[in-house]
Order: structure tokens, then sequence, then C-alpha cells
């Protein structure tokens, strides 16, 4: 694991989003130590396009494998800020109807979703992602009410998920879901 001074941030990628890269990198040029944890090995191996001069590979702790395989020690070990890249092929819009994820319109043109947990097994094991998360969130949380996340959002459909409307943006909780109106 690299020490730097300053705030620890961890990044939680889900086959890569350039998005979550770049506010490493950007964390990273602030001084803050940072920590990715990535399941696709081409991502993060040594001559992946994510490192450079100003974001070097030496300075960076990596662990290769599935956010899933984490232990809790380590998905709670102290740090200040989390972002996290869901898997956009499960939630994108373009997905939705081979996953079985449907959204409608009320009366009065407000989005409501029918099914947005979806009935295929890749939507079943994004949701479980999603779930570990908001139990991350919500137990690191208990440790430090000043601990800060974010989540990417696929063109909104996150939002409309019984954990994330529940657990993450409740009335305790004031999550920061980025709406994404494409995926890189």
């Amino acid at each position: 694991m690299h020490k730097r001074g300053g705030p620890i941030y961890h990044e939680d990628f889900s086959g890569g989003g350039k998005l979550g890269a770049s506010v490493a990198r950007n964390l990273y040029s602030m001084g803050w130590q940072v920590t990715i944890n990535e399941k696709d090995p081409k991502l993060v191996a040594d001559d992946s396009e994510l490192w450079s001069d100003e974001f070097p590979r030496d300075k960076v702790t990596v662990r290769q494998g599935d956010f899933m395989d984490l232990k809790w020690d380590q998905l709670l070990e102290p740090h200040h800020c989390n972002g996290c890249a869901p898997e956009c092929t499960t939630f994108c819009n373009l997905a939705s109807n081979k996953h079985g994820r449907t959204l409608a319109s009320n009366k009065d043109g407000r989005v409501t979703a029918h099914n947005p947990r979806g009935t295929t097994l890749e939507a079943l094991e994004a949701n479980s992602w999603i779930q570990r998360k908001a139990e991350q969130y919500t137990r690191m949380l208990d440790k430090d009410p000043d601990f800060f996340f974010w989540m990417e959002n696929p063109e909104g459909f996150l939002q409309h998920l019984d954990i994330v409307k529940k657990e993450l943006c409740g009335d305790e909780i004031k999550a920061c879901i980025v709406p994404l109106s494409q995926c890189w």
C-alpha cells in the first residue's frame, strides 16, 4: 500500500469507467492517496492508458479483482471518499429491455419503475453489487459522518431501485449520484 499525505480516496470500478478514472487522477494531483479496486486486469496493467507521469502506476494502490470479492475489512478501511461505477451494461436504458428492467410514466409524466430490478442473471448480480455498495456506505457513514461517496448513475436508471431510493438517497443519507447520459 502506498502512503502519501492527505485524504484517502477509493475507486471501485466495474469494468473501468472513464469518469471514475478522471476523478481518481484529479484527486491524486491534489495530494490524495488513491486505491483502485478493478476487476479487469487490462485496465490497471502497467501499460494501461490510465497511467501517466502525473498519475504513476507505482504510486497508486491497485487491488486486482472484483469488488464483490473484497473482504469487509478492506471495504471499511479508513478513507474519506469513495467513488464507484456500477455495470453500465445492465443499468443503462439501452440494456433495460434485455435485462427485463422496465420503466413507465404516470399521468403527470413522472417516470415510475414497474420492474427496475430486472430479471436476468446479469441484472440481479448488478443489483447485488449496488446492495453491497449501499451497505458499505452506510457502515462507513456510521464510522465517519463526513464520509463522502459518489456513484455513476447510467442514464439515471439507478434512482429507480428501492435500495438507492431508500438507503442511499433517503432522509439521513444525501448521496451524490451522478446521472450520465452515455457510458464510455
